[in-house]
């Protein structure tokens, strides 16, 4: 069954992403309690992400390995794929490979925590291919992962999605990048500020919460194109402090530096 992802497009009854238009269509094949011929619905319109990965150094595998090594590689992603997003409802088999080494999945629904824990998930379960010799290639492929809510563009959302890809394939241990919708940011210019604050709670364990300090780069950058400094609140550890400074956040306040004192 998994081979039909690779030969037509789509899973048994797979819902395919339409990224060319606002429909998630709905690819049904002859059921006896249908009555019907094959069409589309649109997907109820709720929040979540969009994660693509891609299979790293596709040519030269094909190249090193041979094509049919290669296409068994394929299959082997789309398989584990698909039995790591099995663990998560949300994605309800929202899930396509787009082209060559790359797949595609949506998750409606799918809250921050939950996108972080699949993109862990998908790491850990691919990096087995490496070690099994499936590719020689370490990682296997990389992964990008963006929010989206209902209304946004689709071509908008990928490639938002497409960057943090890009991103996760150029960071020096590639894996996997988060998309922020950060662009707002930059309307936050005209308004006259003088910096801007970042809660605790992004804050706490961001020495040990990779997915923390990745958010908190991506807000930076934002922040930087504007000249409007960041400063991070409850800042209560040396490993905290540490990880803020090597990001060039300009600003902390918390226990670390000094408790809550009556205004003078």
């Amino acid at each position: 069954m998994v081979s039909s992802i690779f030969d037509s497009g789509y899973y048994s009854s797979i819902k395919v992403i339409d990224l060319d238009s606002n429909a998630v269509l709905v690819e049904r094949h002859a059921e006896p309690d249908t009555g019907g011929v094959p069409g589309c619905n649109l997907e109820e319109a709720r929040s979540g992400y969009l994660l693509l990965l891609r299979v790293q150094d596709l040519a030269g595998l094909n190249a090193r390995l041979g094509g049919q090594r290669t296409d068994q590689l394929l299959q082997a992603v789309g398989e584990q794929l698909l039995r790591t997003c099995a663990n998560y409802p949300e994605t309800n088999d929202l899930i396509t490979r787009s082209r060559g080494g790359e797949f595609a999945v949506l998750a409606p629904g799918m809250v921050h925590d939950e996108a972080i824990q699949l993109a862990q998930a998908l790491e850990g379960t691919l990096q087995s291919l490496h070690e099994t010799g499936a590719s020689d290639v370490d990682p296997v492929a990389c992964i990008g992962l963006a929010p989206f809510s209902p209304g946004d563009a689709p071509q908008g959302l990928l490639k938002l999605a497409d960057e943090a890809l890009a991103r996760a394939e150029s960071q020096p241990a590639p894996g996997w990048r988060f998309g922020g919708r950060f662009s707002m940011i930059g309307n936050l210019a005209h308004l006259g500020l003088a910096y801007l604050k970042i809660d605790g709670g992004y804050i706490r364990n961001i020495d040990q919460e990779r997915h923390k300090r990745l958010f908190i780069e991506a807000i930076q950058r934002a922040a930087h194109s504007i000249d409007l400094p960041l400063i991070a609140e409850r800042v209560e550890t040396e490993g905290e402090l540490k990880v803020l400074r090597d990001m060039g956040v300009q600003g902390i306040q918390g226990q670390l530096v000094g408790g809550p004192a009556p205004w003078r």
